[in-house]
């Protein structure tokens, strides 16, 4: 969609390019990984934002998983990745680099968290 695109563009922006968070959004969209009933737009007459939610690989455990401030997103459940031994993909993500488990997660299971191969050109 050209609209969520451009919202994407916007909110990344640089002055010398469009930002590759738009063109990721293109690629989740087109792969299995993309979760359509999950990835949401907001409009007030135009498209003002979008989420986008897309599959990832936590070992194969049920989990959400995010990147964002850990005081504003505890009130939904989420809690820093390592209490479960779950590490982000880059090492620096560390401090902000949140899950939140779904019913079926075996706390038995750790490891690495792998984003959908679209994150890998971006």
């Amino acid at each position: 969609m050209a609209a969520i695109r451009a919202v994407t563009a916007a909110a990344f922006a640089t002055a010398d390019r469009e930002p590759p968070e738009a063109r990721l959004v293109d690629e989740l969209r087109a792969s299995p990984a993309w979760i359509g009933a999950l990835s949401l737009v907001a409009t007030e007459g135009e498209v003002i934002g979008h989420v986008v939610c897309s599959r990832g690989d936590a070992l194969g455990e049920p989990l959400v998983a995010l990147l964002g401030n850990p005081g504003y997103y505890a009130r939904f459940g989420f809690r820093l990745s390592e209490e479960y031994q779950i590490t982000p993909p880059v090492d620096g993500w560390r401090p902000h680099f949140q899950v939140r488990l779904l019913t079926g997660y075996q706390p038995t299971v750790r490891g690495t968290f792998r984003y959908p191969e679209p994150f890998d050109r971006t």
